[in-house]
This record gives C-alpha cells, sequence and structure tokens, in this order.
C-alpha cells in the first residue's frame, strides 16, 4: 500500500515523534498505522520515561487513552524537555486521527 499525502495534523506528530525515537517505530504515519501488539509488549522492556511518553504519544494517535497515559506518573519521570511538550500539546491539542 502506497502511502498518502500527509496532512497538516499527521505532520505535526511526525514532529514529535522525531522526538522520542523510542517511540517512532509503533507508528506509520504514512499507512495511517498503529504496530500495537508490538508497543504492547516493549512496554514491559522500556524505562518508566519511554513508557508515559509512548503512551501519550498512543493517545494522541488513538484520539483516546487506551495505553494509560498518566500524567502525574509522568511528571514524576519524565524529563523537562518531554513535560514542555506535554504542556505545548495541551495548549493546543491534536489528535491524527
Amino acid at each position: 500500500m502506497s502511502s498518502s499525502p500527509l496532512t497538516a495534523t499527521q505532520r505535526r506528530f511526525n514532529t514529535l515523534l522525531d522526538e522520542f525515537p523510542f517511540a517512532k517505530s509503533f507508528f506509520d504515519v504514512g499507512n495511517r498505522k498503529l504496530d500495537r501488539l508490538d508497543m504492547e509488549l516493549a512496554l514491559a522492556e522500556m524505562s518508566p520515561r519511554e513508557q508515559q511518553v509512548t503512551r501519550f504519544l498512543a493517545g494522541i494517535w488513538l484520539g483516546r487513552n487506551d495505553f494509560n497515559f498518566d500524567l502525574i506518573a509522568a511528571v514524576k519521570c519524565v524529563k523537562v524537555a518531554d513535560l514542555d511538550i506535554i504542556i505545548e500539546w495541551l495548549e493546543d491539542p491534536f489528535f491524527t486521527f
């Protein structure tokens, strides 16, 4: 299947993914696919920071909290730069699909 041109929202999501290479492989933006199984398996092996960031990204992708992103847990374990990205998203939220 060939990918179609990205929407502005999808390009914005891709920019977020560039900040988090550990999560990028789960999201195929061009083909609009999320590898849920691989992501679920990988979450168990990730650091708490990586887990929360990946769950946050999945929530943006899906438009719902299927992977249980926890803002309180995230504040305790993510980097300040990660929090800045989360805050920026909260100020201007978007959902990929």
